[in-house]
């Protein structure tokens, strides 16, 4: 029996594009890829929609497969919000992403991947002693970013609202990428520490 790599992608093409690309490695690699969906309706996001028909109809040797829609999925406004109400639509599909992995032959899967704004479902593998991995298929520098800002702003450090508009100071992320401390909003801090605790 071959060994299954289930994959978990987030919800935008641009997180999508990636985990296919790593789907055609494992498969190289001579694994079985299942691609794990959450249920959205062509209505929110065509683009994602079309992306996700498009890569079923070109992998036919990795298995696309949608969960169960949720009871009353929470809308996801594109606001300073956003991220939250992400991490709950996530969040909500846990129950169906664990029945997803229990319908999978036992011993049968050697590990979960989720993309990187999907970490909640990191509690559905460990309750089930499943090995889960996060890929972040992005820039180096969003990835330096990204695990900085769970560090910043510490205890007895200056806080955002204080340092205004100097250019936040990240390792790896180029000078003119470095986004002003003002930009910084209280919701992204919040993720950024709360993606990173793992």
């Amino acid at each position: 029996m071959k060994k299954t790599v289930v994959l978990y992608p987030g919800l935008a093409v641009s997180h999508l594009v990636p985990v296919v690309q790593l789907a055609d490695a494992l498969l190289e690699e001579g694994y079985a890829v299942v691609v794990a969906l959450i249920d959205i309706s062509n209505e929110q996001n065509i683009d994602f929609a079309a992306a996700v028909d498009r890569a079923a109809a070109s992998k036919p040797s990795v298995t696309f497969h949608t969960l169960p829609r949720i009871k009353d999925p929470p809308s996801i406004a594109y606001d300073a919000r956003f991220i939250l109400g992400y991490f709950e639509l996530v969040r909500r599909y846990n129950k169906h992403l664990g029945e997803l992995l229990c319908s999978l032959p036992p011993g049968s899967v050697h590990a979960v991947i989720v993309d990187a704004l999907s970490n909640e479902a990191i509690d559905v593998t460990r309750e089930m002693g499943i090995p889960a991995y996060t890929f972040f298929g992005w820039s180096a520098s969003a990835l330096a970013a990204s695990l900085q800002l769970s560090l910043i702003p510490t205890e007895g450090q200056l806080s955002f609202k204080e340092l205004g508009d100097s250019p936040l100071d990240l390792f790896g992320v180029p000078g003119p990428c470095r986004p002003p401390v003002s930009s910084m909003n209280s919701s992204r801090t919040r993720r950024a520490r709360y993606t990173n605790r793992w």
